[in-house]
């Protein structure tokens, strides 16, 4: 199953992926450098979730980077989803992700 962190400025995804999809998150803390944040997704193995474009385009080098557009959780989901097609959810009656 797929490990996620959140850039700040996605930390309501990062608590829906959490409880409601029962995904693996971390949501990054406020003020953390891009540089700690590209770190940790290479050493968790996680897949970065980002509304910055300078992070994904200069985020972790060998983990996978979705660039999310603007909206709300589930227009997020829809961008997840594309990105991810494989993706499922662990709880499935109450993820949008499906």
């Amino acid at each position: 199953m797929p490990r996620f962190l959140c850039d700040e400025m996605l930390h309501g995804l990062g608590r829906w992926l959490r409880a409601a999809a029962g995904y693996d998150t971390v949501i990054a803390v406020s003020g953390l450098s891009d540089r700690a944040i590209s770190a940790r997704c290479t050493d968790e193995d996680r897949i970065l979730l980002t509304k910055d474009r300078h992070l994904a385009t200069t985020g972790p080098g060998d983990s996978l980077v979705v660039l999310l557009s603007e909206g709300g959780i589930c227009s997020a989901a829809i961008w997840i989803r594309a990105a991810l097609p494989r993706l499922k959810c662990s709880r499935k009656q109450r993820c949008c992700l499906i």
